[in-house]
């Protein structure tokens, strides 16, 4: 996201209130990639050092893959939903923010709709799996807004 999309505040209710109803919704389904040894992985490769003890993971069921081009606005509706199961819970409302924060204001909308999810432990340990997730996938596609920095910084925040 480069350009900040007009969004009610109404969408920002439906975001919120539909991660929450997939994030009630038990399931087994799983993909190898989110899991707790994978994860372990990818953090140590990623960033190096040891996770802060107030940063933790639980797990329940979300979205893995929401980007800005699986939703809909005006009004708000998940159009992609292939990419669903166990992960760390927090993920699909941490990529989602980390994806914004080339818009700030749109990042600070997104914080603020789903603040309760990403301020716990298990919410910041998620937006350092997004992000390093982000970071992986940006070693092979164009970066023009800079997110990768950005990502940094912020996950630089986190692990502090």
């Amino acid at each position: 996201m480069r350009e900040p999309p007009e969004l009610p505040p109404a969408w920002f209710g439906g975001l919120r209130d539909s991660l929450a109803a997939l994030a009630a919704f038990r399931t087994g389904r799983r993909f190898p990639v989110h899991s707790a040894g994978e994860y372990r992985h990818l953090l140590s490769a990623t960033y190096r050092q040891a996770i802060p003890a107030q940063v933790a993971p639980e797990f329940g069921t979300e979205h893995m893959d929401l980007r800005w081009d699986n939703v809909s606005a005006p009004g708000f509706q998940i159009i992609d939903m292939e990419h669903w199961g166990v992960a760390v819970k927090g993920y699909g409302a941490a990529y989602l923010y980390l994806t914004s924060l080339a818009v700030p204001e749109v990042a600070a909308r997104v914080r603020q709709a789903m603040a309760e999810v990403l301020d716990s432990a298990s919410g910041r340990y998620a937006q350092l799996v997004a992000a390093a997730i982000i970071l992986r996938n940006l070693t092979r596609l164009p970066d023009p807004a800079g997110l990768a920095a950005m990502l940094r910084r912020h996950t630089d925040a986190l692990l502090a």
